[in-house]
């Protein structure tokens, strides 16, 4: 039988942060993603690295990356939770509706 590997954990996590600051305002699936890997240890600084560089290696033309532009961004109402409707459970906000996620590295 084959071996099968995966991608790294912290590789995933910076596209995670890529594909964040390429769809700023659209699917909230990489951010909640992100929040979820943020209530867990991990090596900050690592990411921080990992980040950096697929900042510097993605050329797609698209918003360049500035950490603190992308984390102003990341605000509930500017993605679409129906997105991820499916894989959360459903909790009350603000009355109805799914309860995003709001912290990202």
């Amino acid at each position: 039988m084959p071996r099968l590997f995966g991608l790294d954990p912290y590789e995933m996590i910076g596209e995670k942060i890529m594909a964040c600051n390429r769809r700023q305002g659209g699917s909230s699936k990489d951010v909640y993603d992100l929040d979820l890997w943020a209530q867990r240890p991990f090596d900050e600084r690592l990411v921080r690295r990992l980040a950096v560089l697929k900042a510097w290696t993605d050329r797609r033309g698209q918003l360049s990356y500035d950490p603190t532009a992308l984390l102003a961004a990341i605000k509930p109402q500017n993605f679409r939770w129906s997105d991820i409707s499916g894989p959360i459970r459903k909790r009350p906000m603000g009355g109805a509706g799914l309860e995003p996620a709001t912290s990202c590295l």
